[in-house]
C-alpha cells in the first residue's frame, strides 16, 4: 500500500461529521451509494449489554461492551432463548451483495474477541485475500470475530476460526429494510459501529480495498424520514453579562436568500451557517434586497479576547506549508490567505517534510465528497499506524 495508501486510510478511518455528533435511528438510511454507518451504542442496553466511554477512541457517544469486567470465558447464548440482543434496522439503496463489518476493540487476540450476528437473509464468507473463493455461512447465529488485542479498535471482522473470511449478505434489494442482531458471544467484547455497503464486485469488498476505506470513513447515516440521525448537543455555560444579538434566517419575509461568494463554497453551506457574520468573507444576502429583518434575542455573551488585525502564522521552518482543513476551502485558498488565525477554521500549516509532494497527491486522489472533515479527530494517529502497520504484517 506504501506512504499514500497508509495517509489515505488515517484520512478515512479518522474523520467525524461537520455538523452532528452520535446519530441514532430507529431505521438507518443508506445513501445514494448504498453505504450505511449505524453507532453500536443505540439500542437499549440489558443487564449484560452496557454503554460505556472509557476506552477512548470511539466514533459516537460511547460503545457497548458485552459483561463488562467479567472475567466469563464461556460461550454466552449457544442455544435459544438468546439473551443480550441488539437490533439494528436499515434500509438499502442498491441490490446486491452486501458487506457488512464491525469496529470493535477485545482485551485479547483470541479470548473475548467475538459475537453473534443473525441475519433476515443469506449469509457468505469470501477468504480474506482470494475474493472468489466463497462459501455458505449456515446457523441461526454466525460468529463474527477479531484477532487483535490490547483493546485497540479496530474495523476487522471475520468469520470460521482458522481460515478469516469477510461477511456479506448475499443479497438485499433496494429500498427494502432489514434488521439484524447482534448478540453477546465473549465478555468484555466492545462494538463501537457497524457499517454496511454495497459489493460491485467480489474484489470491492474486500478488507484493505477502497470500498473498505470509504465505508470506515463514513458518518453516521441519516435516519429514514430525516435529513439528519439524532444527536446529541454539547451545552455550554458562560457568567458574562448578557447582550443583544440577532440570529439571521437562512430566508427572509423579503424574499432574500443566503448564497456564496466563494466558488470553492457552496450556496448550502451557507444556508447551513445562515450566512452568520463570522463567514462574512464566504456567505451574503442577496436578491437585490438588503439583509433580511432579524429577530433580537439576548443571549450569554461568550469570554472573548480582544479584537486585533489578524496576522500570518509564522512558519516553523521545518517545512510547513499552508493548507486546508476544510472541505469548502481549498489549498490554493488557503496558501493566499496566508493561514492566517482569522482563518483557523479552514487552514492550518502541516508538516510536508516527511512527504513532501506524496502527501499532496493523497489528499487530491481522495475526492472532497467523501471527506467528512472537522477538527475533532476521534482516533489518536499513533494508533491508526500501529493498527496499520500491524495488519499489513498479518496478511
Amino acid at each position: 500500500m506504501g506512504v499514500t495508501g497508509i495517509l489515505k486510510a488515517i484520512v478515512a478511518l479518522s474523520t467525524v461529521s461537520v455538523f452532528a455528533e452520535a446519530g441514532c435511528c430507529s431505521t438507518y438510511q443508506a445513501d445514494s451509494s448504498g453505504y450505511i454507518m449505524m453507532q453500536a451504542e443505540c439500542p437499549s442496553q440489558d443487564s449484560y449489554w452496557s454503554k460505556k466511554t472509557s476506552l477512548k477512541g470511539y466514533k459516537g457517544s460511547g460503545y457497548s461492551e458485552w459483561r463488562s469486567g467479567s472475567s466469563r470465558e464461556d460461550i454466552d447464548n449457544k442455544k435459544k432463548p438468546y439473551n443480550g440482543i441488539m437490533k439494528y434496522k436499515f434500509k438499502t439503496s442498491k441490490s446486491g451483495e452486501h458487506r457488512i463489518m464491525i469496529r470493535s476493540a477485545a482485551p485479547d487476540k483470541t479470548e473475548h474477541n467475538d459475537v453473534w450476528l443473525k441475519s433476515p437473509t443469506t449469509l457468505i464468507g469470501r477468504k480474506r485475500g482470494n475474493a472468489s473463493s466463497k462459501r455458505t455461512l449456515y446457523g441461526d447465529l454466525v460468529k463474527l470475530y477479531q484477532n487483535d488485542d490490547n483493546n485497540k479498535w479496530t474495523w476487522t471482522s471475520h468469520s470460521i476460526d482458522f481460515n478469516a473470511h469477510t461477511i456479506s449478505f448475499k443479497y438485499l434489494s433496494a429500498g427494502k429494510t432489514y434488521e439484524i442482531w447482534l448478540v453477546g458471544r465473549s465478555s468484555k467484547f466492545k462494538i463501537d459501529a457497524i457499517a454496511v455497503w454495497p459489493c460491485s464486485s467480489s474484489s470491492s469488498c474486500q478488507d484493505k480495498s477502497s470500498n473498505f476505506y470509504k465505508a470506515a470513513s463514513k458518518s453516521d447515516s441519516r435516519c429514514v424520514g430525516s435529513s439528519s440521525p439524532t444527536t446529541t448537543t454539547k451545552k455550554t455555560t458562560t457568567t458574562k453579562k448578557a447582550t443583544s444579538t440577532s440570529r439571521p434566517a437562512s430566508t427572509s419575509s423579503s424574499g432574500s436568500t443566503c448564497k456564496s461568494i466563494k466558488s470553492n463554497v457552496s450556496d448550502s453551506w451557507c444556508r447551513a451557517v445562515k450566512c452568520s457574520s463570522a463567514y462574512k468573507d464566504f456567505c451574503k444576502w442577496s436578491s437585490g434586497g438588503s439583509s433580511p429583518t432579524t429577530t433580537t434575542k439576548t443571549t450569554s455573551k461568550p469570554t472573548s479576547t480582544k479584537t486585533s488585525s489578524p496576522q500570518p502564522t509564522k512558519t516553523s521552518g521545518s517545512g510547513k506549508t499552508c493548507q486546508s482543513i476544510n472541505r469548502v476551502a481549498s489549498d490554493s485558498w488557503c496558501r493566499a490567505v496566508k493561514c492566517i488565525s482569522a482563518y483557523k477554521q479552514f487552514c492550518a500549516f502541516k508538516l510536508s517534510r516527511w512527504m513532501g509532494e506524496r502527501e499532496n497527491r493523497v489528499f487530491s486522489v481522495i475526492p472532497v465528497g467523501e471527506w467528512n472533515l472537522n477538527a475533532d479527530i476521534t482516533i489518536e494517529l499513533s494508533t491508526l499506524l500501529r493498527e496499520y502497520w500491524e495488519f499489513e504484517a498479518d496478511n
